[in-house]
């Protein structure tokens, strides 16, 4: 197995290994294409794109292990980048959402830079550093609904499936929503003394796993502690120190 990683000087390396356990950690190809750091990196296919803080959208071939091409547009970092069916998404710190379909087009509903993107059933979501997110119609590339059930920044979105989706705040409030009606479904949040130590550190990614009666959550922070919360029924469940 092959996995490619973004580095803060503009590298982009393709590893060999599993996830958290490489056979061997060699190098296999070191390609420099961003000037600063990669800020994302996503995959469809044989395609894969990364995003930077130079302001620009790289597309490389995996297959080859080459550059394939520069896409242009963003004023800023390019923060997130997410595939739907329609085209590549990205978000950045110029306020924008751009779709890359060759048509120019550009969603404005943010006022803060946008820190996430996801897809999910014909929409595509977006979160700002304001706690915002806000729910585009791609085919009508028109807002659908805007949601402020955080107070933070929000640093990730997750599809749960074709059904809804799972949003993280940097202060580890997790809430659920309807895809369909865009309506908060479940909200989960840390104890008062988590409360203070993660705003202290801050949460920097999410994860969410499938299980056959429920679903777990896994979220990152700036501590380097790894936390599974279990979904409906319990809160944290399990703590991991790096």
């Amino acid at each position: 197995m092959r996995r490619w990683g973004g580095g803060g000087v503009g590298r982009v390396h393709r590893r060999s290994g599993a996830v958290y356990r490489y056979d061997n950690g060699l190098l296999l190809s070191e390609m420099v294409h961003h000037h600063g750091p990669v800020m994302t990196i996503v995959t469809d296919g044989d395609a894969l794109y990364t995003g930077g803080q130079d302001w620009k959208i790289n597309h490389w071939s995996i297959a080859r292990r080459a550059f394939v091409t520069t896409f242009k547009g963003h004023e800023l970092a390019v923060r997130c980048l997410a595939i739907t069916p329609e085209c590549l998404a990205s978000g950045s710190d110029d306020c924008t959402i751009k779709l890359w379909t060759g048509a120019h087009v550009a969603f404005t509903s943010h006022t803060t830079p946008v820190l996430a993107l996801a897809y999910c059933r014909g929409r595509l979501w977006s979160a700002g550093e304001d706690g915002t997110i806000c729910v585009h119609d791609l085919k009508k590339t028109t807002l659908v609904k805007k949601l402020s059930a955080h107070k933070v920044p929000v640093v990730q979105l997750m599809p749960l499936g074709a059904r809804g989706m799972w949003s993280v705040d940097k202060h580890g409030v997790v809430n659920v929503w309807d895809g369909q009606g865009c309506t908060l479904q479940q909200r989960m949040a840390p104890g008062a003394e988590q409360q203070v130590e993660w705003q202290r550190h801050g949460i920097n990614a999410m994860c969410v796993t499938a299980r056959s009666v429920s679903h777990q959550v896994w979220t990152c922070s700036g501590d380097g502690t790894v936390r599974v919360w279990t979904s409906p029924t319990e809160m944290e469940s399990d703590e991991h120190r790096a």
